[in-house]
Order: C-alpha cells, then sequence, then structure tokens
C-alpha cells in the first residue's frame, strides 16, 4: 500500500484583509480547484521524524482499533541494532476471527499490508520487523495479551517481491527470520 498524499492547487485567490477585534486576518478564497495524486510520497514528512512517519503509515493501513476493542497499532519505531542496520518495527494487534485458522490468515494478510506499506514509503530501513499479538490464555484460565508472530524481513528480499500479485498465504517463506505460535501458522 503507497502514502497517497492530495495536492490542491487553485487557480484564483483574491483576498479580502480585515482585522477584527482580536487581530486575525480572514481570507476568502475562490476560483477553480484541479487535483493530482502524488504517490509514495510521505505524509506530512517534513515535520515528521522517521518513528513519526512509521507510526503514521502503520495507523493509515488499518483501523484505529482491532475488532478487539484495543488499539490495533501497540507501535512503531525505527531503531539501529549492533551491526548498525536499521530496524522499522510495528507492532499490531493480531484480529479476532471465529476459526483460529481464519485468524492465522488474517494475521499473515495484516503483516503483508504493513510490509508493503513501509516497503511503498521513503522510509531508510535495512529490516521491517512485524510483531503480532493476541489474547492467550494461559492453564490457569487468564488471559493475557502476547506477542505470538515475531517476523523480520530483509530489505534486499523485498525487493525481489512483484506486490501486485504476492499472496499473504507466502510471507513468512520470504521472512528473514520468524518465531510463531503453532495456533497462528
Amino acid at each position: 500500500m503507497l502514502a497517497v498524499v492530495v495536492v490542491v492547487v487553485i487557480s484564483s485567490i483574491t483576498q479580502d484583509s480585515e482585522q477584527d477585534e482580536n487581530s486575525t486576518q480572514t481570507a476568502e478564497i475562490s476560483g477553480d480547484l484541479e487535483t493530482s495524486l502524488v504517490v509514495n510520497t510521505p505524509i506530512s514528512a517534513a515535520t515528521e521524524t522517521p518513528n513519526e512517519q512509521l507510526l503514521e503509515i502503520a495507523r493509515s493501513t488499518f483501523a484505529i482499533e482491532s475488532n478487539r476493542g484495543i488499539p490495533k497499532i501497540t507501535s512503531a519505531r525505527i531503531h539501529v541494532v549492533g551491526d548498525g542496520s536499521r530496524v522499522a518495527e510495528v507492532q499490531f494487534a493480531i484480529s479476532e476471527r471465529s476459526f483460529r485458522s481464519m485468524i492465522a490468515r488474517t494475521a499473515r494478510a495484516d503483516i503483508t499490508d504493513l510490509i508493503e506499506a513501509i516497503y511503498g514509503s521513503t522510509l531508510e530501513y535495512d529490516y521491517i520487523a512485524i510483531l503480532g499479538s493476541y489474547s492467550m490464555q494461559d492453564v490457569y484460565g487468564n488471559s493475557d495479551e502476547a506477542v505470538v508472530v515475531r517476523t523480520v524481513f530483509a530489505k534486499s528480499e523485498l525487493l525481489k517481491v512483484n506486490w501486485g500479485s504476492f499472496d499473504s498465504e507466502n510471507v513468512y517463506k520470504i521472512a528473514d527470520s520468524q518465531v510463531i505460535n503453532s495456533s497462528f501458522r
């Protein structure tokens, strides 16, 4: 998924400048509007840090909340690891479905959507790490949100992907590393 920014071009502007009691200026804008799309442009890149850009990309990929009533994106950051590699890391809440197999399929699709959105951005990274969490129950019947999917994708591997026809069922096959709870394969 690519970030899309709408650019508005105003062909004529007239201003009626008036000062009110609070010393604010008002302007009347009139004229024909043209719109064009600019693709692969970071959202507010001039004012946002890379971490803020990553968070915005992740949030724009999904709804604000998961269907389990918790935030869909729980963290997003770009950090440098020991060898100097930059890692764009996003943690998200895996959505609830009727069957465990559907939950796993949805998780793979969500991971694919996140990778594609980050890949299509102008962020600088060497790896993308995606962590998926889900409410897991322990032997005592207590539930807690836990990371059940940890995947890392090398940018060099992502360069090979044809995103137009990529099947999310193969997302774990292109991962550089992965740790996946057996219920989410």
